[in-house]
């Protein structure tokens, strides 16, 4: 008998059969039959199924304000939102950020920030800091998998950007359509969620749902209230990735994102510009004012004019009765109300978005310093974004694809982490700069470490030819110094003599 034997019939003994029963499959691996874990294991059915596809057909046609756009119209969608029906404020923030460029603009540049990380391959799965030898290349083994996955799933980088919409919405989820091949279970590819589809309406926590309140033809549990729970329900276990980042503090979910911030500054410029519109309208385009000469009872002549004066909004001719007359009158002034309106609102949105507003409107008391200065503001959001989207990536993707490849224990002990590398590169021009002057002041570098360090050129070989700079010209002659010809000459002359 081994020692695992007899430490087990020991075991056995002190906690009797029962119990020991209960440690054992406490204790023992995941990826037995039909645990759906670790290697060899079979997955339930229901990681297989696609759940949010395909979309009811009325979250094709989501709900649209337009001239029904109203303080009052604004205050309920951010009520029922309370409520954790949040289908009506998804809706006007989608409405307000199609409609208002400055808004897309922003939040493009936040986002893209992002993505464009990825696809320039600044990213890294790093494994798990784990001591012993053994454990170390496995926990790298396991790193090397997740990267290979991660490398080959398609549109990787604009799933990411997808979830980024969670800074605007508060909320954002991709359903993971999981594959297998001989080496393991995988992500094959995220289908995007819409947040109007994500809702809070529970009675007892905040517990994330899918929901559609216009009812879902293909499974009748998701239209009917709270819909499915993301994080607890068996049929969802590993199925979604969701984002739901921390914008406004110490907050209840149905409150974060900056869109509900921004939703009565939007609404407020697209009134602004509305009425902006109908200023120009009245009062940009000239005047044009007909008269006749004496009194006239004809109502078709009246009509005649009131035709020609129409016809020369839009044209430079048009025929008149006789013994009428137009005349045209430029409007005089200048009114800025609704441009110093709209360049406030815009530099709200700015505010809040990027934390700052000079890389979008530097205005006129704007300067290079300033600048500067809000462009760390940014490197900040940037950096919070990229470690919030890492803990999200790295929780709901690699967690559940390490887990269900090599088993729960590995993912406890040696699941790797991802990593956004959002740190701006070092300015090398500037950095070179630096070591001149230090080389100015006596300071002396290693040749091959500064070669490597600046320059992409290897070390050249013995027999290479070498490109060596020009000559340096020579100093100027000090005031009163003979030329360099008169020298020679005066050498010549002592030579002869």
């Amino acid at each position: 008998m081994g020692i695992v034997d007899r430490a087990i019939d020991r075991a056995r003994g002190l906690l009797g059969e029962r119990a020991m029963a209960l440690a054992t499959r406490a204790l023992a691996p995941r990826g037995a039959a039909g645990s759906g874990i670790g290697p060899g294991a079979r997955p339930p059915a229901s990681i297989w199924r696609e759940i949010t596809t395909p979309s009811p057909y009325a979250e094709k046609r989501p709900y649209t304000f337009g001239q029904n756009l109203t303080p009052s119209a604004v205050s309920s969608a951010l009520r029922l939102a309370e409520l954790g029906y949040m289908q009506r404020l998804s809706d006007l923030e989608s409405e307000l950020r199609e409609k208002l460029p400055h808004l897309q603009a922003v939040l493009a540049t936040r986002e893209l920030a992002i993505t464009a990380c990825l696809r320039r391959g600044k990213w890294a799965v790093l494994p798990a800091d784990i001591k012993g030898a053994q454990k170390t290349k496995k926990a790298a083994d396991v790193a090397d998998y997740v990267r290979r996955r991660l490398q080959r799933m398609p549109a990787f980088a604009d799933s990411v950007g997808h979830l980024m919409g969670g800074v605007y919405f508060g909320r954002s989820a991709c359903e993971t359509l999981w594959a297998r091949d001989a080496d393991g279970i995988y992500p094959a590819r995220l289908v995007t969620v819409h947040p109007r589809r994500l809702s809070y309406a529970t009675k007892h926590d905040w517990a994330i749902h899918l929901y559609d309140e216009t009812g879902n033809e293909h499974d009748p549990s998701l239209g009917t209230i709270p819909g499915l729970d993301l994080r607890n329900d068996p049929r969802s276990r590993d199925k979604f990735v969701i984002h739901e980042p921390k914008t406004v503090g110490a907050e209840y979910p149905t409150r974060q994102g900056v869109g509900r911030s921004l939703v009565f500054t939007g609404c407020f410029l697209r009134w602004t510009y509305a009425e902006w519109m109908q200023f120009a309208e009245q009062f940009a385009r000239p005047w044009r004012i007909g008269s006749f000469e004496k009194v006239i009872d004809d109502e078709d002549d009246i009509s005649v004019l009131e035709t020609a004066l129409k016809q020369l909004g839009s044209a430079t001719t048009a025929v008149l009765p006789s013994g009428a007359k137009v005349e045209i009158i430029t409007p005089k002034g200048e009114q800025k109300t609704h441009e110093q309106l709209r360049t406030a609102f815009n530099a709200e949105i700015s505010k809040v978005v990027l934390g700052q507003t000079s890389t979008t409107e530097l205005g006129d008391t704007g300067s290079y310093a300033a600048t500067k200065v809000h462009d760390t503001v940014r490197q900040d959001i940037l950096t919070a974004d990229g470690a919030s989207i890492s803990e999200t990536i790295t929780r709901d993707l690699i967690v559940p694809m390490v887990r269900r490849t090599f088993g729960a224990l590995v993912a406890e002990t040696m699941c790797p982490r991802f990593e956004l590398i959002t740190q701006p590169e070092e300015d090398r021009d500037a950095e070179f700069t630096r070591f001149q002057g230090l080389a100015s002041l006596g300071v002396s570098f290693d040749a091959d470490e500064s070669r490597e360090r600046f320059t992409t050129l290897s070390k050249p070989a013995a027999d290479a030819v070498l490109l060596k700079p020009p000559p340096k010209p020579a100093p100027p002659m000090p005031p009163g110094a003979p030329s360099a010809d008169a020298a020679g000459n005066a050498d010549n002359a002592d030579e002869a003599a």
